[in-house]
């Protein structure tokens, strides 16, 4: 069963999170850049805004061919409840057909559900079989590490339950 992660990170920590989940699931992985700066403060606050007004934004890959993929993890920091504009760009420009879908979603104190809410009600003809919330708030990108080597040993035990042969 072929697997793709598909992540964004402003700060680093959600890219920590899904190498190591997508290393312990044996999933490709593959990074969403935004063409904005969100670098500073005011940028931060920004971005916020931007999530919460679901405003649209320039992202790389734009679209992506997930033909060859049974699963796809979608990781995303939460800003302002709400998935990052970036991810949720990506979600829009593609289509999810016959796709097995894992959400995963980080953030410093709340606000993980809604946010992955907000994200699977976004996703068009695909199966959402799972969301994974991880807060991160005082941990170290090692202790972000950790939490994404246990959190793929729970979407490996997920994906086996679907398919114990595989």
């Amino acid at each position: 069963m072929k697997k793709v992660l598909i992540y964004y990170s402003r700060t680093g920590r959600t890219e920590v999170l899904s190498r190591a989940i997508g290393e312990k699931i044996g999933a490709d992985i593959i990074a969403i850049k935004e063409k904005r700066d969100r670098r500073g403060i005011f940028s931060f606050m920004r971005a916020g805004y931007d999530a919460r007004r679901e405003k649209g934004t320039e992202i790389e890959p734009r679209t992506m061919e997930l033909q060859g993929y049974e699963t796809v993890i979608i990781a995303t920091p939460v800003w302002s409840s709400c998935p990052s504009p970036a991810i949720r760009e990506f979600v829009i420009r593609n289509s999810f057909k016959d796709r097995k879908i894992i959400l995963v979603a980080t953030c410093y104190i709340a606000g993980w559900r809604n946010c992955l809410n907000r994200l699977s009600e976004l996703i068009r003809e695909g199966s959402v079989i799972g969301k994974y919330g991880l807060r991160t708030l005082f941990v170290s990108k090692e202790g972000v590490r950790k939490k994404g080597e246990e959190t793929g040993e729970k979407i490996k035990a997920l994906l086996l339950s679907i398919h114990p042969d595989r």
